[in-house]
C-alpha cells in the first residue's frame, strides 16, 4: 500500500507513444495494471503473487496462459 492508502501498487515503465524509446517509470495500482494487461495485451496474460525473500514484501510477476 502505498502512502495515499492505494494499494497493492506495482513499479512500471510505460511508453506515451508506441515509437518512445526507453520510457517512463511510476506506479500503479494492481487493479489498474490488470485492467492494462487485459485491454493491450493479446495473449492470456496473468500477474501471480510472490513474496520477496528479504521483506516479504509481496510482488507480482507477469504470467502466460501456458505458464499457468
Amino acid at each position: 500500500m502505498n502512502k495515499y492508502g492505494f494499494g497493492p501498487c506495482l513499479d512500471c515503465l510505460y511508453r506515451t507513444s508506441p515509437d518512445q524509446l526507453g520510457g517512463r517509470s511510476g506506479a500503479i495500482t494492481l487493479e489498474a495494471a490488470e485492467e492494462v494487461i487485459d485491454e493491450y495485451v493479446e495473449e492470456d496474460v496473468e500477474l501471480e503473487r510472490v513474496e520477496k525473500f528479504d521483506s516479504n514484501e509481496p510482488y507480482y510477476i507477469p504470467r502466460r496462459g501456458d505458464e499457468l
